[in-house]
């Protein structure tokens, strides 16, 4: 799949190109954040004591992940289901390397699985493991920009993410923390410095879109008189949008 043709015009938070560290509950998400809405090629790599975490994407939509203990989702989910024996999963992974065939069309030829229902488990799996990144607080995050995923090891599977990051975000942050990161900046106004600011969140919230764009208020106006429920959703959004670069923070008139 060619590249999508975005020009990025806003550099990302820290050199993320270079390896660094994970110091806060933000990190994670807002690197994330930036990577799908600014549809970004390449992979990202988390790491921390217990585990490493490699997610691929192209154009910002995430094609595949891949945890570094070597471990695939499948091999679990079919072992743990007793549908293949370990020496027939050995075959498998010979036969996707060796002769280049997708480990997903090699499972689903042992006749074992049907299609659908592999293409549902990776779903799943993957949905998991991408909003468990939004949770490390320590570690190393780094981006290999450009780089591609083989053929042989592409799934046919794509994340809602929209849905993803929004969820990834009230996870990382909780309740409390997202009342907190609003209340801090509850006198300036949010300015959104890229007409598409919000492209990359949820469909439904265009209510609350739409008030966001509203330039003539504070955080703290906007916020008046609504709901806890509000507030949260409100403060995800803007999280999200701050977080991929494209909301300026001015004092008003």
């Amino acid at each position: 799949m060619a590249e999508a043709d975005v020009e990025i015009e806003i550099t990302p938070p820290g050199s993320f190109e270079e390896e660094q560290k994970i110091t806060s509950p933000e990190d994670v998400p807002r690197l994330l954040v930036y990577t799908v809405h600014h549809r970004e090629t390449g992979v990202l790599h988390l790491r921390n004591e217990q585990e490493g975490l490699e997610v691929f994407l192209t154009g910002g939509v995430v094609r595949t992940l891949r945890r570094e203990d070597g471990n695939h989702p499948l091999r679990t989910y079919l072992r743990n289901e007793d549908l293949v024996s370990e020496k027939t999963w050995v075959g498998i992974e010979k036969e996707h390397r060796e002769e280049g065939i997708r480990l997903v069309d090699a499972v689903i030829q042992t006749g074992k699985i049907q299609p659908a229902e592999v293409i549902r488990h990776l779903q799943s799996a993957y949905e998991n493991a991408f909003l468990s990144a939004f949770l490390w607080q320590n570690g190393t995050v780094s981006f290999e920009k450009g780089a591609r995923i083989q053929e042989k090891n592409r799934v046919p599977v794509e994340l809602d993410a929209a849905e993803l990051l929004t969820e990834g975000i009230a996870r990382a942050l909780g309740n409390k923390g997202l009342l907190a990161w609003l209340k801090e900046r509850n006198d300036l106004h949010p300015v959104f410095i890229r007409e598409d600011g919000l492209r990359h969140l949820n469909h439904r919230e265009k209510t609350l879109e739409t008030m966001l764009r509203e330039k003539s208020s504070s955080v703290g106006q906007k916020m008046a008189g609504r709901s806890n429920s509000d507030k949260i959703r409100i403060a995800r959004l803007l999280f999200a949008s701050d977080a991929a670069g494209l909301v300026s923070w001015e004092t008003g008139e």
